[in-house]
């Protein structure tokens, strides 16, 4: 299996770590068994194996956060699998971007948004659906 990160980029107050935590939330719904470690506060820090898949999750991906060291973290446990937030721009995208040095293919995805301001949840749930299936794929050897 290639190495994967998934990385949610996108402006501040995007709804880029509500979106990954949803995803967190389906996959331990789904895979109860699978996490490993979990850290939650505000954000969330979780690695969860499931069918032999290592899985490294981080929401917070804000300049000066942890996002740093969670990726550090993720690459030291060999995760298959790295889902994270980071910003169009500066050191949180140069850090995930630094993951292709590692051996790592990186998907660059954003969430919708809507002027709407009702629909974001909406459009943070159906992120996650994506995000969700595209490990469901890998996990279940479907891609």
């Amino acid at each position: 299996m290639n190495k994967l990160v998934i990385a949610n980029k996108g402006i501040r107050s995007q709804g880029k770590s509500s979106s990954i935590k949803k995803v967190f939330d389906k996959l331990q719904s789904k895979y109860p068994n699978g996490v490993i470690t979990y850290k939650k506060g505000k954000e969330i820090k979780a690695i969860l194996i499931i069918n032999n898949i290592k899985i490294g999750i981080e929401s917070e991906g804000d300049p000066f956060s942890r996002i740093f060291e969670s990726i550090d973290e993720f690459v030291k446990e060999n995760c298959d699998i790295i889902v994270v937030a980071c910003r169009t721009r500066g050191e949180t995208y140069d850090k995930v971007k630094s993951l292709e040095n590692e051996g790592y293919e990186i998907k660059w995805l954003s969430n919708e948004r809507s002027t709407d301001k009702s629909k974001h949840d909406e459009l943070n749930d159906q992120y996650a659906e994506k995000i969700f299936n595209m490990i469901e794929d890998i996990v279940n050897n479907k891609n």
